[in-house]
């Protein structure tokens, strides 16, 4: 195959890795993309911020708007104006659905509510180790993360809310 990937499997209760593939053959490429890459999670970072969202008072019912918006950019002359991935807007929808359906709108709009530091905090009881920006493009996951501290934050959801170490 031309094209490569990782994977990992780890145990969400003690954080053993059960499988880790870093490639498609260690002898043509000893990088391992599971730990040594770093991509961009995009919109599987989401969750974490609706996990924030849901930590400081709002609830799957919660409704939030999925509309047109511009954010101001770093003067006067830019604007950021964040999209949805087909390019239309649905109006107002739970948190609970924009998670479901994954509307980029309503997580900016989310974040924009809860303010970076809140966000940042977070994820820094998540245990991540990843270099997070500090505007509201985090909230779509524009930065670089490996895949293990991508699955390493993941797994506090299926442990009751507990940060685990890799091993």
């Amino acid at each position: 195959p031309e094209a490569e990937g990782a994977l990992i499997a780890l145990n969400a209760q003690n954080g053993s890795i059960i499988t880790l593939v870093g490639g498609i053959d260690f002898h043509k490429s000893q990088f391992n993309r599971a730990i040594q890459s770093s991509r961009q999670p995009g919109s599987s970072f989401k969750p974490f911020i609706f996990a924030a969202g849901l930590e400081n008072g709002y609830t799957p019912s919660t409704i939030l708007m999925d509309t047109p918006q511009a954010l101001g950019g770093v003067d006067e002359t830019l604007s950021w104006k964040p999209r949805n991935y087909d390019g239309e807007f649905k109006g107002p929808m739970t948190l609970r659905n924009a998670l479901e359906v994954s509307r980029n709108i309503p997580v900016v709009r989310l974040m924009q509510d809860l303010g970076i530091s809140k966000i940042n905090g977070l994820i820094r009881r998540f245990h991540i180790n990843a270099d997070l920006p500090k505007d509201m493009s985090l909230s779509l996951g524009s930065f670089g993360i490996s895949l293990a501290e991508l699955v390493k934050g993941f797994a506090v959801f299926p442990n009751g809310g507990k940060a685990v170490r890799l091993h």
